[in-house]
């Protein structure tokens, strides 16, 4: 027969691994999630750097022609006040 002593230091063990393992799954499941969000994540950021990528060259474009109208309005003025 084994003495009480062992037998609590058995069933301390094993309740110590058991609690052990249990926080171990809820850090496991954490980063589960956590890495699912973060791929979510990267999905949403890499769709925005294509759709932008888009956008940059039409942007300066715009900021070309606009540049443009803007000297020729200058140059109208000029014109009209010379006359």
């Amino acid at each position: 027969m084994t003495s009480p002593v062992r037998t609590g230091l058995a069933l301390l063990l094993s309740a110590s691994a058991l609690g052990l393992a249990a926080h171990v799954a809820a850090l496991q499941s954490q980063n589960f999630r956590e890495a699912a969000e973060l791929d979510e994540l990267s999905v949403a950021a890499e769709w925005n750097a294509r759709r932008t990528s888009g956008i940059k060259p039409e942007l300066r474009r715009f900021e070309f022609d606009l540049a443009t109208e803007q000297t020729r309005a200058r140059g109208m003025r000029t014109l009209r006040v010379r006359r």
